[in-house]
């Protein structure tokens, strides 16, 4: 039973004597000299800032007379402040809401496109078959138009004074044969 209650002291190495000790006097001493250099660091700042501020002859008091006053008009001007307040909200909830009722008013222009596409949907109150039977004469009488036209029409095509002016030499067809075998890659 003896030999349980008793703790071993664990053994230290010569060379680790002189690295640490069993008592905690390093410790203690190098939280010392911390807190000693901290302490100097903080005063030396107190300095410097005491030197930075500068020194003010007039020190300004406020009377009894004005804290009481402001003490007494306090709710006064809290309630002020809540109904300005208040009107400013007011104001832009109502200038917010004029701006949604005027995009809300604003007319649409329509494109032409859209326009045309709507007029093409548009009967003009004529029934399916009666628009159908219209819409047939009238694609009917535009190409009667077209060939009647173009019978009127002399068949010359007309050639630009550009074109006209240039000059080059051979026929088109050797020119066309001898620019598409420069464009062939060799065999």
């Amino acid at each position: 039973d003896e030999l349980r209650d008793v703790h071993k002291k664990p053994q230290i190495d010569a060379e680790s004597k002189h690295i640490c000790r069993h008592d905690n006097r390093d410790v203690l001493l190098r939280m010392k000299q911390k807190d000693r250099e901290l302490n100097t660091k903080k005063d030396q700042l107190r300095a410097r800032k005491a030197d930075k501020e500068p020194q003010y002859s007039f020190h300004p008091t406020i009377s009894k007379h004005a804290l009481a006053k402001n003490r007494k008009n306090q709710y006064q001007i809290n309630t002020d402040w809540a109904e300005a307040r208040k009107k400013r909200i007011n104001a832009e909830k109502e200038k917010v809401q004029a701006d949604e009722e005027k995009e809300n008013q604003k007319e649409f222009e329509v494109s032409g496109r859209s326009r045309s596409l709507a007029n093409k949907m548009e009967r003009g109150g004529m029934s399916i078959e009666d628009w159908l039977i219209a819409t047939d004469k009238q694609k009917k009488m535009k190409l009667w138009y077209m060939l009647e036209q173009e019978e009127k029409s002399p068949r010359n095509p007309k050639i630009t004074a550009v074109a006209a002016s240039l000059k080059r030499e051979g026929p088109v067809g050797d020119r066309l044969h001898a620019s598409a075998k420069r464009d062939q890659p060799p065999p």
